[in-house]
């Protein structure tokens, strides 16, 4: 039965399940343990969900849910904000309205109604691929924007020292670019600080 604290036993892959005390034969908790996949921690409630993360260090995020609330999707929010893992909801009622909810959230795989034991463990392969997959694409994204970023600065503080200097664009950058070199800063840190100073003189 889920309680909140910590178990070990006949763990291979560390698992924080989180499910409403019930019947434990139709538990999922008990079909994890059937499948060698018994939960490294178990919590019946979202309370304390962010310090069991935490706590337990888990490699998947597991719930089980008669239906998904605001309660649980704002905890879902916050693993998302705080601590990205791989999630996988399993929930006995579904509404139309809930697909988008459950995607901004964060979830990985959101199975409705009763599910085999023997299907978990491709389930949450599956989730576990996915998650790695999305948070490279994000990743990745944020990385590009980052650039952007920058870009955008340099660019700003070559525009200032053309002005204050009158030279060319290619000899605002070359200066920009032996400053940063001299002082040991990436470019667009000492961009950065054009824009800055720039800025607050207007």
């Amino acid at each position: 039965m889920p309680t909140n604290s910590s178990t070990s036993l006949n763990v291979t892959r560390r698992i924080l399940l989180v499910e409403p005390e019930g019947e434990f034969e139709n538990s999922l908790f008990a079909k994890l343990s059937a499948q060698n996949l018994r939960p490294a921690n178990a919590l019946t409630s979202t309370r304390g969900l962010l310090a069991a993360i935490e706590q337990t260090e888990p490699e998947v995020l597991i719930f089980s849910l008669d239906a998904l609330d605001d309660e649980v999707l704002q905890s879902l929010m916050l693993v998302k904000e705080n601590t990205p893992l791989p999630v996988l909801v399993f929930a006995q009622k579904h509404s139309k309205e809930m697909v988008r909810l459950v995607v901004n959230a964060g979830v990985n795989a959101y199975i409705v109604d009763d599910v085999e034991p023997s299907r978990i463990p491709v389930i949450i392969d599956l989730a576990e691929a996915r998650f790695v997959q999305e948070r490279e694409v994000y990743l990745e994204l944020t990385k590009t924007k980052a650039k952007l970023v920058e870009r955008k600065v340099i660019e700003k503080a070559k525009g200032i020292i053309m002005l204050q200097k009158k030279i060319s664009e290619d000899q605002a950058y070359a200066q920009l670019r032996r400053s940063a070199m001299n002082q040991g800063r990436p470019i667009a840190d000492l961009a950065k600080s054009v824009v800055s100073v720039f800025d607050q003189r207007i």
